[in-house]
């Protein structure tokens, strides 16, 4: 997220799993955990599943966007929506991402319910 974005408008989020020098990692996974009050408005690809944590938080997943190759970047791009009634100017909006990936190309992350 940047630091500063401008009250009532989406914020943009950027994930970006890079692989500098190896081994190959296979079926790169994205989780992202936003506060409450936040949903994703748009995304560059879309979600593969959101989940509502007991808390209320959203939990989302993006499975097996890529695979991650020696040299390369992979990158999710989203914007995320505030609920003006739980943040107010100036308030920290914190989200916790999270990427997945496997040296064995026949295995694929499992996410259970929660989406971890």
């Amino acid at each position: 997220m940047p630091a500063e974005a401008l009250y009532g408008a989406a914020i943009p989020v950027t994930l970006t799993a890079t692989n500098p020098g190896g081994p190959d990692g296979y079926n790169l996974s994205f989780s992202d955990t936003l506060p409450l009050g936040t949903t994703v408005a748009s995304s560059t690809p879309a979600p593969t599943s959101t989940v509502t944590l007991p808390d209320g938080r959203s939990r989302v997943v993006w499975q097996n966007v890529a695979d991650l190759l020696t040299g390369t970047s992979v990158t999710v791009s989203y914007e995320v929506s505030i609920d003006p009634s739980e943040f107010s100017i100036g308030d920290d909006v914190v989200n916790s991402a999270n990427d997945y990936v496997n040296s064995d190309p026949r295995l694929l992350p499992t996410f259970d319910g929660t989406g971890t």
